[in-house]
């Protein structure tokens, strides 16, 4: 099932923040969003209010629609943007390769983490 109406409506709420939405995409259980934010709001406030201002107009779009509680965030430098987009632009086509659960783990990983 193709979610381009959720990925093409989080513009909006991005750009009411004062950010942009650079690419969206995602699949049945996550979405990836490139975003570049304003220094006037911290990452946690924008995804929350993100994910607040789109909600009610997601669920009457999908009526079973909901968000997770949390959320992950990476920070991307300029250098990086257009081989982000990209990787975001094909996240089904990655998603069919790897699972979203195995991805984040291996992120985590490589940034030193553990997955809790």
């Amino acid at each position: 099932m193709s979610h381009s109406y959720i990925h093409q409506y989080l513009g909006g709420p991005a750009r009411g923040l004062g950010g942009i939405a650079l690419q969206v995409a995602g699949v049945d259980d996550h979405i990836h969003t490139l975003n570049k934010i304003p220094p006037t709001i911290g990452v946690s406030d924008f995804i929350g209010k993100l994910k607040s201002n789109s909600s009610n107009w997601m669920e009457r779009i999908c009526p079973r629609f909901e968000w997770q509680e949390g959320y992950g965030a990476v920070s991307v430098s300029r250098s990086k943007v257009e081989r982000t987009r990209r990787y975001i632009a094909n996240q089904e086509e990655h998603d069919r390769k790897v699972s979203f659960a195995e991805e984040w783990a291996k992120l985590l990983k490589a940034m030193g983490q553990d997955e809790h």
